[in-house]
Parts: C-alpha cells; structure tokens; sequence
C-alpha cells in the first residue's frame, strides 16, 4: 500500500530544510523549548512567554513536526531578548500571511533592502524592513 503521508509531507520538508539553510546566515533556529529556556534565564516562565508569542503571532515561527521552529534574527544576541522593532513588521504583514509565508519573507532577498533579507536587515535597519513590509502588504491586498 501506497504511503501518502509521506509523500505529502516530503515537498514540506524539503521547504523545511530549505527554510533552515535561508536563516543560517541571520543565527539559524532554535525549536521553541529551546527559546523558552532561554527565555527562562531571564523571565519568570519563559515557556509561557513564548506560547504566548507564538499564539499571538508576536514572533516569526514555522510549525513543523509537532512543534514550533522559531529564527533567532528576532532576539538580539547575546541577551536574547526580544527586538521591539519586530511588532511593527508583524503588525504589517500578519494580516496577509500565514507563518510559512511569513518566515520566507523573512528569509528572502529583498529588492528594497537593496538584497538584504529582511532577517539580516532587521538589526540595523528596522524601519527599512517595516517599510519593506508596509509595500508588501499593500502589493498583496491592493
């Protein structure tokens, strides 16, 4: 007997694989446990900080194998907390997209970050990105 389970989940996890290898260059991905254990160091309940981020769409993460990938371009280093800047290209582009959609615009080069990926440009240049973002968002919904 044919498994299709497999064969529907192999092009999502090449699109996960791929999604791995895109934000390497911007601090990779932690898995949610691990964000909430870093989180932990610093907030009282790091795991409820995080669900709660992710519930609410706070923060970029990829659902994928029963839980959650999140990019750590979001949290600055070495502290790992959160970038405020994020909110304000969230608050752009969650209304248009869901969270693969989201994280491989994150991942991707963009023409007005003069190629940058917005993962990589997020640190030095957020109000480039939430411009980025804002034509995007009207791009898609006119």
């Amino acid at each position: 007997m044919l498994d299709l389970s497999s064969q529907a989940s192999a092009p999502r996890q090449m699109a996960f694989d791929h999604m791995r290898q895109a934000f390497l260059h911007s601090g990779g991905l932690l898995d949610a446990d691990e964000l909430a254990h870093k989180q932990a160091q610093r907030l009282s309940n790091g795991l409820g900080a995080v669900a709660r981020w992710i519930v609410l769409r706070r923060i970029v993460s990829i659902p994928w194998g029963g839980g959650y990938w999140i990019p750590c371009f979001q949290f600055a280093q070495p502290s790992f907390v959160l970038r405020a800047s994020l909110a304000g290209v969230l608050d752009e582009l969650n209304p248009v997209m869901d969270d693969w959609e989201l994280a491989g615009w994150f991942a991707m080069a963009n023409d007005l970050l003069d190629g940058a990926c917005p993962a990589c440009a997020l640190g030095h240049s957020p109000l480039d990105v939430r411009d980025a973002a804002r034509a995007h968002r009207f791009a898609v919904c006119g």
